[in-house]
């Protein structure tokens, strides 16, 4: 199924919310390059004013490093990204001024601006008697700088070029299983053990945080059920509110969106599983 079917599956309409960059590959390569960015270092002390503030009412918040988008290139047999380390403070200050959507242009995308490139990850639990198909875990989002109250899929979180980075030579990459890795271990503590991630697409969420996703699924080696007490028995990150288990099927992924308020990004994430899977 294509994308745009996808969304008319779901009954979904998210022009001017998210637009997909890129859709499937099987071969993802992201770059991290050390290249200053001389326009947006004059917002320095703009930045740092706005952050003093907003601590103050998101205590929570951690000014760490971020992998900033710079461009896309496609070489044919996949998809090659290039990034360069910004921080989650000027992500922040500049949400209200990025693009509401990404122009393919010459030159760096984030030159003056952070593009803050995050994982978004679809965790799918085995098939059981009760769940033919498995089930799409889903959590609300809690004291988080966007879309705090919605829920979105698990595991998600920003990419952090220090922490997820290796070294082949004189490059440094990003392999994608380590931002999930990290991130699994907050937010879906105990679940382990899992298959290889599949990148879907990415796509960049046109409204709130205005930033890049990349939009992986993974197979969970656990049932619903197992999953289920596994999470019961764990402390999962500050961010997130509880687990939802929903049947991964077209119509019940369709009444959960109806009913439930689910972040831009997620509804994308979900319509891009439902293209790859029908």
């Amino acid at each position: 199924m294509e994308y745009e079917q996808a969304l008319k599956a779901l009954e979904l309409n998210l022009e001017g919310k998210c637009q997909l960059l890129f859709g499937k590959t099987s071969k993802l390569t992201i770059i991290f390059v050390k290249i200053q960015d001389a326009v947006h270092r004059r917002f320095q002390p703009q930045i740092e004013e706005y952050w003093k503030k907003w601590k103050e009412s998101n205590p929570n918040g951690s000014d760490e490093p971020v992998a900033s988008l710079m461009s896309i290139v496609s070489n044919g047999d996949g998809i090659t990204i290039r990034v360069r380390r910004k921080y989650f403070s000027g992500h922040v200050y500049g949400s209200a001024t990025r693009p509401p959507k990404i122009g393919f242009t010459t030159g760096n995308w984030d030159s003056g601006k952070v593009l803050a490139l995050s994982i978004g990850a679809i965790a799918i639990t085995l098939p059981s008697e009760k769940y033919p198909n498995g089930c799409i875990i889903f959590s609300k989002r809690k004291q988080t700088a966007f879309n705090c109250g919605e829920y979105t899929m698990l595991p998600s979180g920003y990419i952090q070029p220090e922490k997820d980075c290796e070294e082949k030579g004189e490059r440094k990459f990003i392999p994608l299983k380590k931002p999930f890795e990290r991130e699994r271990k907050e937010e879906l503590p105990g679940l382990n053990q899992h298959g290889e991630l599949k990148v879907l697409g990415l796509i960049y969420n046109c409204v709130g945080s205005k930033q890049p996703l990349l939009v992986a699924s993974v197979r969970l080696l656990y049932t619903a059920e197992e999953a289920e007490q596994i999470l019961k028995s764990r402390k999962p990150d500050w961010e997130v509110d509880g687990y939802v288990f929903v049947p991964a099927d077209i119509q019940s992924l369709k009444n959960f969106a109806k009913n439930n308020p689910v972040c831009f990004d997620a509804l994308c994430r979900m319509a891009l599983w439902v293209a790859d899977n029908y």
